[in-house]
């Protein structure tokens, strides 16, 4: 941990790796989408740091239809007998929106609390929504479908939809919308509710199923916050937390289906 905060900060966000000659890659010259978004998620660094380096993502990464995975892709195929990549610029890794990297930079945000940005790439990654922003003719891809990534644009088919059905993008999807974004999850002590949502929204409501029993939560946003439960209620009466926030699923013993209010 201390040779990373020692070395892998380049003062406005995290480097992307070391080559053999120790040459750092990524940083503030061509910054890199994963150890922004991971740096967050791993709890390395500082909140300020954390937000720093979210901040330029959202700066030099998002191209209207998802982030890239870097700002510029490297020109080393196949002028170069050692290339560092076998892709064109704005292709796979080398530049692409990577959509299991915009998953993870969606749970960044979401962990950080700025529910209007979270939304605003998980809005932008879902197929229909791209194709109504990206165009059909351009994406190519079906609109109920995830893709595993989508060209650069660096790329003359910037745009594209590449690798539809046969992703993980739809599994780490899931994860972001139903347990970050709409924040329900399971921790090792309970069952987390902890929601990142739009300001506007005022209130909504899901149903949990977990460890044999039912859960229907209604969630109100009064005061329109993006996140922070400051309360959660069980037949009228508040509920104690656990150290995580989480619920202690043992205090409603025998009961099947529980009906929860939070609110933010």
């Amino acid at each position: 941990m201390d040779a990373l905060l020692k070395h892998t900060w380049n003062k406005t966000s995290w480097l992307r790796c070391f080559d053999d000659d120790g040459n750092a890659i990524g940083g503030d010259e061509n910054i890199y989408l994963n150890p922004q978004s991971w740096a967050v998620i791993a709890g390395v660094g500082t909140s300020s740091q954390w937000e720093n380096g979210m901040d330029q993502v959202h700066a030099r990464l998002n191209t209207g239809i998802g982030l890239k995975l870097l700002e510029q892709g490297l020109e080393t195929w196949p002028e170069t007998t050692d290339p560092k990549t076998g892709y064109n610029p704005g292709c796979g890794e080398n530049g692409s929106i990577f959509c299991h990297a915009n998953t993870w930079a969606i749970i960044a945000e979401a962990l950080l609390g700025r529910g209007e940005r979270a939304w605003e790439y998980f809005l932008n990654l879902v197929p229909h929504n791209n194709i109504l922003k990206n165009g059909i003719d351009r994406y190519r891809s079906e609109p109920y479908a995830w893709v595993s990534n989508i060209v650069g644009p660096e790329h003359p088919r910037f745009g594209y939809g590449n690798v539809s059905h046969i992703t993980g993008t739809a599994a780490w999807a899931d994860v972001a919308a139903t347990q970050y974004l709409l924040g329900i999850r399971p921790t090792l002590s309970g069952l987390l509710i902890d929601p990142c949502i739009p300001k506007d929204w005022k209130q909504f409501g899901l149903v949990r199923r977990f460890q044999g029993l039912e859960f229907h939560i209604k969630i109100s946003n009064p005061d329109g916050r993006e996140k922070g439960v400051r309360s959660i209620r069980w037949n009228g009466r508040e509920m104690p937390r656990n150290a995580d926030g989480s619920l202690p699923v043992e205090l409603f013993g025998d009961t099947q289906t529980i009906l929860l209010e939070a609110s933010l």
